[in-house]
């Protein structure tokens, strides 16, 4: 048998039971077994302790009584765990993302240090709010290092690039694990908490529903004019594109049309280096912003004139687009339209179940002519050759409300009419 003694006392005192401790402090070993003895220790504040212990042995006989003891020392030390995580200056504390459009990216940096007296590793991990996973977010680099005493603050850059549109305010995003570089034990979790928002563009069009211009005669001087207003109801500007819908689902289906919208949308912002949300204001109320000095806005789509067909739409303007009306030949006419918008939401619309903003245009173009078949003028009177034709059996329709036209006088005769 054996036991664990200092002096003439017993080893775990009432002062140091909040210390150390044992898994057992006396026991029996078997013949050819061993026993591992294990030592807990905690500590609430920092502290350097350096004990000794006796292990005393007996013999299971009492009359032989101690065989022998040996000396067990104990030397450990508690230390602070001082990472530091700095955050740039005015942010209280926490990581601020400037607005951005969704896929786009914003970045922001920290900086970590180690303030202790040994070697730290550091690890972020991220999240999950409202059932979204900021690993979709955010990217950290690096994700993962060694931190050793003394040594400068560690730059950590934090890329906000989110996937879907959000709004974070003031959560823990992230959170930097401080890692014990000898057992690889997590002895310390820091949250990163984090202001961001990424969305999509939003406007408003109207009129919401198609246009219909009705009859309309053909080659006729005047203009028959429509005007649609799109307006820019989000926090950037946006580019638009009118374009038919057989074309625009060709192109989509290539991916070609948003890439090269995208592209240009950035080539006419002048080389847009951040996401910020624009100064509104500018350009004036409804000023487009073209493609390029050489871009045609007014397009042409069968009897439909649209001008201007594509613009950029600042921040809280709007832009009137003129559509005319000029069929070259007669019938009904009809074009489908797709109103592209940069950066719009891909959910489907409940209605048309579709993301694109679907537009169309009717009108039924004819032209002025006098009808000279005289049947079918005259299909509810009589039509006689001429007056020497009229009968006397004729006179008889008085009254009947049916009128006579002669042919070859061109005369129409009126039935009895009676005043009032």
């Amino acid at each position: 048998s054996w036991k664990l003694a200092t002096g003439e006392r017993q080893v775990i005192s009432e002062t140091d039971a909040d210390i150390y401790s044992f898994n057992q402090e006396q026991g029996i070993v078997e013949p050819l077994t061993e026993f591992a003895l294990v030592c807990y220790f905690r500590s609430p504040r920092p502290a350097v302790i350096k004990k000794t212990l006796r292990l005393e042995v007996y013999s299971l006989d009492s009359t032989i009584g101690l065989l022998t003891n040996e000396n067990l020392t104990l030397q450990v030390e508690a230390y602070d765990v001082a990472l530091d995580i700095s955050f740039p200056k005015g942010s209280e504390g926490k990581l601020e993302f400037h607005p951005v459009r969704v896929n786009d990216e914003a970045k922001q940096v920290c900086h970590v240090k180690n303030k202790g007296k040994y070697e730290l590793h550091f690890q972020f991990d991220y999240e999950t709010i409202r059932g979204v996973s900021m690993k979709d977010c955010f990217e950290v680099y690096p994700a993962k290092g060694a931190l050793q005493a003394g040594e400068k603050a560690h730059p950590t850059t934090v890329i906000f690039n989110p996937k879907q549109a959000i709004d974070l305010s003031n959560v823990a995003a992230m959170r930097c694990h401080v890692i014990d570089p000898t057992y690889g034990e997590v002895i310390a979790s820091i949250p990163i908490h984090v202001e961001a928002q990424a969305v999509y563009s939003e406007f408003r069009v109207h009129p919401v529903s198609d246009i219909n211009f009705g009859p309309v005669v053909m080659h006729a001087s005047g203009k028959q004019q429509r005007i649609l207003t799109i307006e820019n109801t989000g926090l950037f500007d946006f580019r638009y594109n009118v374009c038919k819908l057989s074309s625009f689902i060709t192109r989509r289906g290539t991916g070609a049309s948003r890439k090269a919208a995208r592209s240009r949308l950035e080539d006419a912002s002048h080389g847009r280096a951040s996401a910020r949300a624009p100064p509104k204001g500018k350009p004036g109320p409804g000023e487009p912003r073209l493609e390029g000095p050489q871009a045609p806005v007014k397009q042409n789509f069968g009897a439909f004139t649209i001008n201007p067909a594509h613009a950029i739409i600042q921040s809280g303007q709007s832009q009137q687009v003129t559509i005319e009306c000029h069929p070259e030949n007669t019938g009904f006419h009809e074009e489908k339209l797709v109103i592209d918008v940069t950066d719009k939401s891909p959910v489907p619309d409940p209605v048309t179940k579709s993301a694109d903003l679907q537009y169309a245009l009717f009108c039924e173009s004819c032209v002025p002519s006098i009808e000279k078949n005289i049947a079918s003028v005259c299909e509810e009177h009589r039509i006689c050759k001429s007056l020497k034709s009229l009968s006397v059996g004729s006179l008889l329709l008085r009254g009947s409300g049916v009128g006579i036209f002669f042919e070859a006088e061109r005369i129409f005769r009126f039935n009895t009419i009676v005043g009032r």
